[in-house]
């Protein structure tokens, strides 16, 4: 009867004004593939917003048909890049606000589409990425198409009217039900966080996975260290000593709180603050009142007030100290060698009596520091505001389906690359990423650096801004990102010569980015990247920014710093056409700037990768600076445009150097 019914309505619909795909003119119909799933749903609190420029509902049989929330989510471009304006486009700087709904599913899905924003059967419709062959009906305003669920690689579909490409542009994030990494809130490791609770920085003993239950949690902020007296002790002064004043260490005075209170299991309290113009001076602070009888002290670095402004405000997420030093009234160390915990693992030097090592991070100002064998579940429905950072700690996952909203950091975008990301881990081993969503960072969306056995796997990702890249796996090791969404303006995979990489690969995902490339490797001079694979990926629409030359290319492999980039594949890599032909060259391969110098690549493999339109920008394999070389690259089935690169041909879409040979087949 189901399917009786299903056929019933394809056939009526067929008839309907049709706009899908780019190649689908206005007019033909598709036969609906039969629809039978499973499909689970949820919402987040209607404070977190709505968007009602679309309505999406889905259907697991093709009778009853629910709706799902649509939420609000930016993209932008990056504000002055020079390059847009050849696009034929032009950016004021304000991000644009898109439509975004997310549910998970197996089998095959009913998906019903209603725009609200204007006259959709005059525009027609895209529903990308093209490979999926996505087969749809338009009656007036509605469009209704079938999706099929793939394990490996997760459905992730942006629907948009023709010629649109920002606040119009709604993304259908699906992922397989939760299975291995779901938390049961029931279990005796679990804490349970509910909507307006405060979030403790660690877990009671016994415990460690919080449970974030649906409804928004704020993070809290800071870099921490604990103390504990022993007992009750009449406080009368601190000193607080800091490195000298640099860069990425401490730019400006320390803004910094401390909390006290007598009783374990009672609420800290508030007995001293410093931030903003009266943190200006705070560096080497010695002897300063405070006249607290308490037996826990609490101490938190919440970045500094920088001497200078950047852009409008001088508030920079930096910050380190050497010492903390509580005293009595007769001038004791009562502090000494009582630190009990922090965010990272060597709090212990805060208060060891001895200046010379820091305490902080670069990243450190609204920060919440994840620990060691901990994990954090963000469950359905539920929105995580802030951001997470890690360091030498060793398994850690961020999991869930829930979403980590960063927009309300105070990171201002004139910064650059001294504010914060979304999550930030360096030098940590075991680490899991899976199935959420994160949006609006002001910074990097997804570092993971100096790490061994990385999985981020379903994960999508939303930056509007300069420095919003995707994921990081920068001197990491055996680091996988799979079956991931991400829409940045910015870099969307990336591996910088940080320190020596080895292992990588991005796989089964939907990318597009607004400004930047879509796969970076190489820049810097602190070691080598081996062993890189991008494998099945589709790239729904790319642009290049500021210069061609020095940051072109859907993959930029750029070895510098005298540093070897060797043994990388890209294979499977489907490319739709893009936005801006004129400036989104194909591929650079190239040795060398004039910042970090020349460097060596060997071994490079394209198999079975299309660009759909044209290659306007001639791509690039070249020994830019002197002292380099490039060897051992290999193409497979490359095509542009519908046609085959070959040796007879090369020379119309590459530019190579002489001496460089290129194998074919």
């Amino acid at each position: 009867m189901k399917r009786a019914i299903l056929t019933i309505l394809s056939i009526f619909l067929m008839f309907s004004i049709i706009g899908c795909a780019p190649d689908t003119e206005k007019g033909q119909g598709d036969t609906l593939d039969a629809i039978d799933a499973e499909v689970d749903t949820w919402e987040a609190p209607e404070a977190f917003g709505r968007n009602d420029r679309y309505k999406v509902e889905v259907s697991e049989d093709g009778e009853s048909w629910r709706e799902i929330a649509v939420y609000n989510v930016k993209n932008g471009h990056q504000k002055g890049d020079p390059l847009i304006t050849q696009g034929g486009a032009v950016y004021f700087g304000e991000p644009y606000t898109a439509s975004l709904a997310v549910f998970d599913f197996t089998g095959t899905a009913g998906i019903r589409v209603t725009y609200n924003g204007g006259a959709l059967a005059e525009k027609g419709y895209v529903i990308s990425p093209a490979s999926y062959n996505i087969k749809s009906i338009q009656e007036g305003n509605t469009v209704t198409f079938t999706l099929t669920q793939n394990a490996e690689s997760p459905r992730k579909v942006v629907f948009r009217p023709a010629d649109e490409w920002e606040a119009e542009t709604l993304h259908i994030m699906t992922n397989v039900p939760e299975d291995e990494y779901a938390a049961e809130q029931t279990a005796e490791n679990v804490y349970v966080v509910e909507e307006g609770q405060e979030v403790p920085r660690m877990l009671p003993e016994g415990k460690d996975t919080y449970y974030f239950k649906k409804g928004i949690h704020t993070l809290p902020g800071g870099y921490w260290v604990d103390i504990d007296l022993g007992s009750e002790r009449q406080v009368a002064s601190f000193d607080l000593l800091t490195p000298p004043r640099q860069s990425f260490v401490l730019p400006g005075g320390v803004c910094f709180e401390i909390q006290a209170k007598t009783g374990e299991n009672e609420a800290w309290k508030r007995v001293y603050e410093s931030s903003g113009e009266a943190a200006e001076n705070n560096f080497n602070l010695t002897g300063i009142p405070l006249n607290v009888s308490a037996r826990y002290f609490r101490l938190i670095l919440n970045g500094n007030y920088n001497v200078a402004p950047v852009g409008d405000d001088r508030y920079v997420h930096a910050v380190h100290i050497q010492e903390f030093t509580l005293y009595d009234a007769d001038g004791n160390n009562v502090s000494l060698n009582k630190a009990t915990a922090g965010s990272a693992s060597d709090f212990s030097v805060v208060t060891d009596g001895a200046r010379g090592a820091n305490y902080g991070y670069a990243y450190a100002g609204e920060t919440f520091s994840a620990q060691s064998g901990y994990t954090y579940y963000f469950e359905k429905g539920s929105v995580v505001k802030g951001a997470f950072i890690s360091e030498n700690t060793e398994n850690v996952t961020l999991c869930g389906r829930g979403i980590l909203d960063s927009g309300g950091l105070l990171s201002t975008h004139e910064l650059s690359e001294g504010r914060n990301g979304s999550v930030h881990f360096e030098y940590c081993k075991d680490v899991v990423v899976e199935g959420i969503t994160v949006m609006h960072a002001p910074m990097w969306m997804l570092v993971i650096n100096h790490s061994e056995n990385v999985l981020v796997d379903g994960v999508n990702l939303f930056g509007y801004c300069t420095n919003a890249d995707g994921i990081h796996f920068s001197a990491s090791k055996n680091a996988v990102a799979t079956g991931c969404f991400i829409r940045t303006t910015d870099d969307l995979f990336v591996a910088y010569h940080y320190g020596d990489a080895d292992g990588l690969t991005f796989k089964n995902s939907v990318l597009w980015s607004d400004g930047g490339r879509v796969l970076l490797l190489g820049l810097d001079t602190r070691g080598d990247i081996r062993n890189v694979t991008m494998e099945n990926c589709d790239v729904i629409t790319y642009q290049n920014v500021w210069s061609l030359q020095e940051s072109g290319g859907f993959a930029q492999i750029i070895a510098t710093g005298g540093n070897t980039i060797e043994n990388v594949t890209i294979k499977d890599v489907r490319i739709d056409a893009v936005r801006f032909p004129v400036i989104a060259q194909f591929l650079q391969i190239r040795t060398g700037n004039d910042a970090f110098g020349s460097g060596f690549i060997k071994s490079i493999s394209l198999e079975n990768v299309s660009f759909a339109g044209e290659c306007k920008p001639k791509s690039l394999i070249s020994v830019v600076i002197p002292g380099g070389s490039i060897t051992g690259v290999s193409m497979k089935n490359v095509s542009v445009h519908g046609v085959a690169v070959t040796d007879g041909n090369i020379a119309e879409y590459f530019n190579v150097d002489p001496g460089i040979g290129i194998r074919f087949g």
